[in-house]
């Protein structure tokens, strides 16, 4: 994520999939974007220095990333490059945005359960929303207001993970709360120790083999 991120595309003239007021991903989130990172690319065509990469979380509950590799623009008649406005990545490669099987995912994460994403903004403040509201801005503009993402996780280990049925996991991070605009730093993971603290119904020695992160990616001028 370090490298996906700081090698983010961050241009006015192309789309992002992120979280925000108008797209506000209940649970678990997911992320697409441009990035100048290695990808899968296609067989033929010549190969760009691009690459849409994507994180979600599967079906099985586990953290999955694509990476694929974009040729360039007029190259290939079946493979897309880099699309520009008002073109969108949700509308040209709809498995980035969704839960629709691609090749490109790679699992990348198998103990990891919950993936939340927050923005600290370049005025110091902690959004959901990828602008400065306060500001008078009203869409992404190639993330120009975001000083970094804030990546929180949540991961069981392999040991435990067999002590806990697959209802049971996904019951758990139904229950644990998505990122709020009045949480402070540190917040939203001690609300997901306090929704295992109250747990009940699964083995504790599983509960306690669950651990929480946060980081912050900051992003690259």
């Amino acid at each position: 994520m370090i490298v996906d991120f700081a090698q983010m595309l961050r241009r006015s003239d192309i789309d992002y999939y992120v979280k925000s007021f108008a797209n506000t991903q209940p649970g678990n989130d997911q992320i697409a974007f441009y990035s100048t990172v290695p990808g899968y690319y296609p067989s033929t065509g010549s190969q760009s220095s691009v690459s849409l990469v994507a994180y979600r979380i599967n079906a099985q509950n586990k953290l999955e990333r694509m990476s694929k590799g974009l040729v360039w623009n007029g190259v290939s008649a079946t493979n897309a490059p880099i699309v520009f406005l008002p073109l969108t990545i949700s509308a040209t490669w709809p498995a980035a945005t969704s839960t629709t099987v691609d090749i490109d995912y790679e699992l990348v994460a198998s103990q990891i359960f919950r993936f939340e994403y927050a923005y600290l903004l370049n005025d110091g403040t902690l959004s959901d929303t990828p602008w400065a509201t306060s500001a008078g801005h009203i869409n992404v503009n190639g993330m120009q207001d975001v000083t970094a993402i804030i990546v929180s996780i949540a991961l069981i280990d392999s040991k435990s993970r067999t002590l806990i049925a697959d209802s049971q996991l996904s019951t758990l991070l139904n229950n644990m709360p998505d990122f709020a605009p009045s949480m402070n730093p540190g917040d939203l993971v001690a609300q997901w120790q306090s929704v295992i603290d109250g747990t009940t119904g699964i083995p504790r020695p599983a509960l306690q083999g669950i651990r929480f992160y946060e980081r912050y990616f900051r992003l690259l001028k």
